[in-house]
């Protein structure tokens, strides 16, 4: 469990790290582009496209990043489908269906990958191969797989759902 732990923790630094850096270099290009396009009426060739790339790898990386956090996606409207009792066994189920989920994602992104290195697909301004930026997909999926298993297999490592309770609209108005 104690490598689990360390591989979770190694993992969350990857993917904030890559996340921050994505979100710069997004940044970045996007803000040169409009600054350029002020000052001489002209973009800067690719910024756009610079700046989707960071914003997939920021979102790719942010997922994670919420996962760790226990800000994972759950359908809340089946939390009173099952006994309370049932909860953590639902949990490592829902872990397991999820790493499942990822992993068949993951596995369809390397396939996708390898056909556009194969094909030699380039992006359509830049004209720089895709199958590097592809692959932030691929890897984003096969971590959350790992996580979610790690999470099904040793259920202490899961981080608490850090959600809001529900509250109807009518409780939450002023009065």
């Amino acid at each position: 469990m104690e490598a689990a732990r360390a591989f979770l923790n190694g993992l969350g630094l990857f993917e904030r790290i890559a996340c921050g850096a994505a979100f710069v270099v997004m940044a970045g290009a996007l803000i040169a582009d409009v600054g350029m396009r002020e000052i001489t009426g002209a973009g800067i060739l690719g910024a756009p496209q610079v700046g989707v790339i960071g914003m997939i790898a920021v979102a790719m990386f942010g997922f994670g990043i919420a996962a760790s956090q226990g800000a994972q996606l759950r359908p809340r409207f089946l939390d009173g489908v099952f006994p309370k009792a049932w909860g953590p066994a639902i949990d490592r189920l829902a872990d397991a269906i999820t790493a499942a989920g990822f992993a068949g994602i993951g596995v369809l992104a390397v396939i996708m990958v390898a056909e556009s290195a194969q094909l030699g697909d380039v992006t359509s301004v830049l004209r720089w191969p895709i199958w590097p930026m592809q692959m932030i997909i691929a890897v984003a999926f096969a971590t959350n797989a790992i996580r979610y298993m790690i999470f099904a297999l040793w259920p202490a490592l899961r981080p608490a759902d850090d959600i809001e309770p529900e509250t109807s609209a009518i409780e939450s108005a002023p009065r």
